[in-house]
């Protein structure tokens, strides 16, 4: 039965002219896939996902040229000399000869197309391996049958048969991502001629292989000659305009464009546009493109799913061309539509062949993706029981299929056809079975499929997709109460990923084990899950680009990691490495931020990050590789990647020693990461001082206390988030300055006995308080906090704050500097009247000061004269971001901007004050995940000796009055922190400014002498 199948229409075909086959042939080549995925995790600039959340990189494999041109030009040899060699009807000698190599000649077209349909790339390799070896015996029995066989005709076919052979080579190189001259590739084949449908497709790919290796501007580059043949050529498949039009959107995603969620559902409704004009089922031609638009669906999968409830409806509307799919495989093809396509006979049989089972697997892929993106109760509505059984039948059909493609009698070569078993077959296997244990109720039948949905998986070969799949079956397992099993989960994902250099996955990782070690008290597996973590982060560091995902990634991993260290090592009665954690932290978080902001080393940066990424996926492929079955095709391709890797490794080590010498003073100071010293920090310290510094946990308080004399640590019980509450409703409070002054006592005597009272024995002979808050902490006006006696603190003691213990060495290593001249900046957008006044004031008190008052309060004048005098002050707005420390600024005129990136560079080391008496510049965000979160602590890290700043949008006459007490005590000898001190008394001694919040919102930050 199946000689009768294959061998019918083979010989039938003889009847078509030579040059109508050719016609059909040349009109289906072009490129068509390569779905091999990656996941790109190492900082990336300009990558607002990283790689989400990092979030894992897919490209396309493979091409759709592939074995359809080469070995049906095999079998019209075969075809045209069975003609040719019929003179009289006779019968030729080696005639059985030429049925033989037909047959061959179908089994190996039709396995590769399934191969390439299910998107197996071992198998695809095999059997293109196979297919060159099938070329050299057509030519070994030519030439042995003499001139009527071996003739003109027959050696051009086989050259043109030679040169798709060559085609399909290089597009697996390039969606291996190691193709070497990609651009003289892409170049040579578009001069050979294919029609214009075609050369869009292999700029496409040439656009994702491109982006694969972080060659932004390269694939900029096909993208824009691959629109260019879409706006100018008819007739070109919707489906690829779909993948171009995503390709695009995924090269301008990872520069960091397309950023919002507005801007994102904009493009992918640009993108899904062309599909509107498209019915599947009736050309297959653009059928077979949604090999080169499967990974134009998983982008945006992905990127909806990341926009949660507002992402559900483009996922819906991805199911909904997903059901045309459905429909036209239910239909089976239209001859009419067909022939009026340009495709009957062989070609039609093979091309159909072919696109039925692409749309089988597109239709199965894209429905189980979505679904598992949506919501459990739309997943539950969208994948129904038979669905999901006719997507089981179909991958279960696949390895008993695969024995109607094998033939012993035929040589070794067509014995084993291993489909279904591995790649993307074993995949969709494994997804299937996670969507099923997703709306499975009983724990252990869940339990049951999910381990059954990792053993496919496995299988598959996709490491990046192991990693996601263990760790969400590790998250079902906590909401079923198996930390133990979540935690065995996350081990093996965390060993994957190191050993793929997946750098974010693995902090994550770590940070989720050491959070289920400190459950477990477990005091050392938290240190070396922590130790580990921040190590890595210390290596990625150099890479964090401005806009990056991946550097606010390493900021909040760096955070939460150092925490936790912080934490553990108080649990296990390691105060000062406690103390230290802390400050490594701080320290990791600002060398992210200044790292990020450095633009005159960010294309530096960038260039080694492309160099490493080139290392990560050259590893990856080499390992990918060697995981293949051995043949001459692969052993080739081997060689050749790891030829590129050892390049790629050793200009990655060249441009990081270039960057280290062109940016010494990046690498000796923003990114060197000194130990803290706790006996430097105590000799810093004069006998009247103490540094506090706040720790809030989940269930208690820990406070720190350094003197000149002890190291001590003491601890309430009082909840993080109990305390944050309390925070909250005084700042509420305190802006209310008609409200209930008896609560807003209560609230500051209650925060005292939290805060201050734990301490107060210690604090005996100290007059001065150095404060290192924490989160909501920042936020505070520990000034206005009061004693049972109902005495604010800011009467008992001096207060200043600094963000880490060892900045108080900084202070210490320098000599204290006197304010002899202020240039002041006063009232830029107009709407501060009093500040010009203060302006005035503080001018008066210090003769050859300059005053740059409303138009002239201009950004160009203070960039210019802003660190000239000895002290800078700024009376004008201040406003900051909660999502992004980095976009904080000062509002100046004519609404210009002084970003806090630009402040981080500007020369400030000899400036002994900055006073900022604007609005919001010394807050914090909402929390405690971001150190560097003010336009206060930005001018002492560019070299300010101390800094002063307003908690909240302040009074602007007696901000006034608070201003010109504060310069006055300056100028007659006292220390600042002692003059803040001062003035805010001399405020709050004053009846109509007695209440807090006109006094209370100004703090010192750095060196208070």
């Amino acid at each position: 039965m199946v000689e009768q199948r294959t061998h019918k229409p083979l010989v039938g075909s003889s009847n078509l002219p030579p040059a109508t086959i050719n016609e059909s042939l040349v009109e289906i080549t072009g490129l068509f896939f390569y779905r091999n995925q990656f996941s790109r995790e190492l900082p990336h600039s300009g990558n607002s996902r990283a790689i989400e959340k990092v979030k894992f990189m897919r490209c396309l494999r493979f091409s759709r040229i592939s074995l359809i041109l080469s070995t049906c030009l095999l079998l019209c040899v075969g075809s045209q000399s069975i003609a040719h060699a019929r003179p009289g009807g006779s019968k030729p000698e080696g005639e059985v000869n030429v049925l033989v190599l037909l047959r061959k000649a179908d089994l190996k077209l039709k396995r590769l197309l399934l191969a390439q349909a299910t998107s197996d790339l071992p198998l695809s390799i095999q059997e293109l391996d196979d297919c060159q070896g099938l070329l050299d015996e057509t030519q070994e029995w030519l030439k042995s049958q003499g001139p009527i066989w071996n003739n003109a005709n027959s050696q051009t076919v086989l050259a043109q048969v030679t040169e798709a052979i060559r085609f399909s080579r290089f597009m697996m190189e390039a969606g291996l991502g190691v193709e070497k001259n990609l651009s003289s590739q892409v170049d040579y084949f578009l001069e050979q001629g294919y029609k214009p449908s075609q050369q869009m497709s292999l700029l496409v790919i040439a656009t994702q292989s491109s982006a694969l290796r972080g060659r932004l501007e390269e694939a900029r580059t096909y993208s824009a000659r691959a629109q260019a043949i879409a706006k100018s050529a008819p007739n070109i498949s919707p489906v690829a305009l779909y993948a171009l039009a995503s390709s695009v959107f995924r090269v301008e995603r990872l520069s960091g464009r397309f950023k919002t969620p507005e801007e994102i559902l904009a493009q992918y409704q640009l993108a899904t546009s062309s599909l509107k004009n498209y019915t599947p089922g009736q050309n297959p031609l653009y059928d077979i493109d949604w090999l080169l638009a499967r990974e134009a669906t998983m982008t945006w999968v992905e990127e909806l799913r990341g926009l949660g409830p507002s992402g559900v409806p483009g996922l819906l509307q991805i199911l909904h061309h997903n059901q045309k799919l459905e429909a036209a495989l239910q239909k089976g093809w239209d001859h009419q539509k067909l022939e009026a396509a340009g495709l009957n006979g062989l070609p039609a049989a093979y091309i159909t062949f072919f696109a039925t089972h692409v749309l089988l697997y597109t239709h199965a892929d894209q429905q189980v993706s979505v679904c598992e993106a949506l919501p459990v109760a739309e997943a539950r509505a969208e994948l129904s029981p038979e669905r999901i059984g006719r997507i089981e039948a179909y991958l279960a059909h696949l390895p008993d299929s695969a024995l109607i493609y094998t033939d012993k009698n035929l040589g070794p070569e067509f014995t084993e056809f291993g489909l279904g078993r591995g790649g993307l077959a074993e995949e969709m296997a494994g997804r299937v079975q996670f969507m099923k244990a997703r709306f499975e109720p009983t724990p252990s039948q869940k339990m049951v499929l999910l381990e059954q949905a990792l053993a496919h998986i496995q299988k598959s070969g996709d490491e990046p997709t192991q990693v996601r799949y263990l760790s969400r079956v590790a998250e079902i397992a906590l909401e079923l109460n198996k930390p133990e099993l979540a935690a065995e989960k996350w081990k093996q994902a965390l060993e994957i990923c190191q050993a793929r250099g997946l750098i974010l996955s693995a902090l994550q990782l770590r940070e989720l084990l050491a959070e289920r070690s400190l459950q477990a008290r477990n005091w050392n597996e938290v240190k070396t899950y922590c130790n580990a973590g921040l190590a890595q982060i210390e290596e990625a560091i150099p890479l964090a680009g401005r806009d990056s995902q991946a550097a606010r990634d390493l900021r909040v991993r760096s955070h939460h990691l150092s925490r936790l260290l912080a934490q553990a090592s108080v649990e296990s009665d390691d105060a000062e490495g406690a103390l230290s954690a802390l400050s490594l932290g701080h320290d990791y978080n600002l060398a992210v931020t200044q790292v990020g902001s450095k633009k005159d080393a960010s294309a530096d940066l960038k260039l080694a990050e492309h160099k490493q990424d080139e290392v990560a996926v050259l590893s990856k492929k080499v390992d990918q590789l060697k995981a293949m079955p051995a043949s001459s095709t692969r052993d080739s391709l081997l060689v050749e990647t790891e030829k590129l890797l050892a390049d790629s490794r050793s200009d990655f080590l060249l441009q990081s020693r270039l960057i280290r010498q062109k940016h010494a003073t990046l690498y000796s100071s923003v990114l060197r990461f000194d130990p803290l010293s706790l006996p430097d920090i105590q000799s810093s310290l004069s006998p009247e001082a103490a540094v506090v510094q706040y720790f809030p946990t989940e269930q208690e308080l820990y406070i720190f206390l350094v003197t000149k004399e002890s190291f001590r640590l003491r601890s309430t019980k009082t909840p993080k988030g109990e305390l944050e509450q309390e925070v909250s409703q005084m700042l509420r409070q305190i802006r209310r300055v008609s409200g209930d002054s008896k609560a807003l006592d209560l609230s500051a005597r209650k925060l005292y006995q939290r805060l201050i009272a734990p301490i107060e024995a210690d604090l005996v002979d100290k007059s001065s308080l150095v404060i290192i808050p924490a989160g909501q902490l920042n936020f505070l006006p520990f000034g206005a906090l009061q004693n049972a006696d109902g005495r604010n603190l800011v009467e008992l003691r001096s207060l200043q704050e600094l963000a880490t213990p060892t900045d108080f060495i900084k202070v210490a290593n320098s000599s204290a500097s006197k304010l002899s001249t202020v240039t002041v900046f006063a009232n830029a957008t107009g709407d501060l009247p009093a500040a010009t006044r203060e302006g005035q004031r503080i001018c008066a008190i210090f003769s050859g000061s300059k005053l740059f008052g409303e138009s002239k309060a201009t950004k160009e004048n203070f960039l210019k004269f802003g660190g000239e005098g000895s002290a800078l002050h700024l009376a004008t707005h201040g406003e900051w971001d909660p999502s992004d420390s980095l976009n904080n600024y000062l509002l100046l005129a004519d609404n210009e901007r002084v970003t806090q990136e630009e402040i981080f560079s500007l020369p400030f080391n000899g400036v002994s004050l900055v006073t900022l008496s604007a609005c919001n510049t010394a807050m914090a965000k909402g929390g405690d995940m971001d150190y560097v979160s003010s336009l206060a602590e930005a001018f002492w890290i560019a070299g300010a000796r101390s800094v002063v700043a307003s908690l909240w949008a302040v009074d602007d006459d007696s901000t006034s009055m608070l201003m010109t007490e504060f310069y006055s005590a300056v100028k007659a000898g006292k220390t600042k922190v002692e003059a803040l001190r001062e003035a805010q008394l001399a405020v709050r001694a004053n009846k109509i400014y007695a209440h807090p919040y006109f006094w209370a919102g100004f703090v010192l930050f750095g060196d208070g002498r």
